[in-house]
């Protein structure tokens, strides 16, 4: 499996990169759910998910479960505190 850092140069080199954030502290898991079937259906690159407000790590790991359920892209995290980290991106 390709590092994300090795995939971003790699695409960079090519086009600029389209990468949708997801802020997973504004919307919901239905929200979440809707937003990524539709990001798979567009010409992103990767998914960026994060947030600045406080979320515990299972409800990010919830989060990114999601994306990946309807995306095969790969997924970014911006964290905005430590709890914002998973293991599923």
């Amino acid at each position: 499996m390709k590092k994300i850092l090795d995939e971003i140069k790699e695409k960079i080199e090519k086009k600029p990169l389209y990468m949708p954030f997801i802020d997973s502290t504004v919307y919901t898991m239905e929200e979440i759910t809707k937003i990524s079937k539709s990001i798979r259906n567009s010409e992103a690159d990767m998914v960026v998910v994060g947030g600045i407000l406080n979320v515990d790590m299972n409800y990010m790991n919830n989060v990114v479960k999601r994306v990946k359920e309807n995306t095969d892209l790969p997924i970014i995290i911006l964290p905005g505190n430590t709890g914002m980290v998973s293991k599923y991106a």
